[in-house]
């Protein structure tokens, strides 16, 4: 008889333990921000290419990627920009049409530059190597040929159309020009006929 009480005991205490119920668990992994999952990618992304946690970026400035296209948003490409000294990563959407593409920049922790330039450089070298017999890139934007210019701060997205002074493929830097106001801006190519200016 009492080994029956205990066992009932048990079980009422087992039952009075709080647990988190498997809707709670739902609703707290739905309520992580879309751009939270970006940035696990974008880790992720970085870490597969060799770089240590202590080489990650401290933040990612995810203020211009919209949250309605955030969880359509792909690591493309990681690369380093050699003139700013940061790391460029593109996202792109899953299929075309989907979003906009988007690009984040980060810098390096303090005194990890070299480690991180060469990393990043060197897979790109490794890359070219191996794939030597694949075309080059294509051109998405021609000189003289009109593009759609997206600008990006703090949430706010505006797109107009400019008139490319330059040809460019993936991630070059281009002269582009502002129709109506005849404004000269330096922009990156980051898609099909697309320019973002940061």
């Amino acid at each position: 008889m009492k080994a029956i009480a205990c066992g009932i005991l048990l079980c009422t205490a087992a039952l009075l333990v709080p647990t988190t119920p498997a809707s709670s668990l739902e609703v707290n992994q739905g309520s992580v921000p879309a751009q939270g999952s970006i940035s696990d990618r974008v880790t992720t992304a970085l870490l597969s290419r060799g770089l240590t946690f202590e080489e990650l970026p401290a933040k990612f400035d995810l203020g211009a990627v919209p949250a309605a296209h955030a969880k359509t948003l792909r690591v493309q490409q990681v690369s380093w920009d050699v003139v700013r000294r940061l790391i460029q990563i593109r996202l792109g959407c899953e299929s075309a049409g989907q979003c906009m593409p988007a690009l984040i920049q980060a810098r390096v922790p303090e005194g990890r530059e070299a480690s991180v330039r060469a990393k990043l450089t060197e897979g790109v070298r490794d890359s070219v190597a191996h794939t030597s017999h694949l075309r080059r890139t294509p051109i998405l934007v021609q000189a003289g040929k009109p593009a759609t210019l997206l600008w990006e701060r703090e949430g706010v997205r505006l797109t107009t159309q400019v008139m490319c002074l330059r040809s460019g493929r993936i991630g070059d830097q281009v002269a582009v020009r502002i129709r109506e106001r005849k404004r000269l801006l330096q922009a990156q190519v980051v898609g099909a006929g697309m320019v973002v200016v940061f």
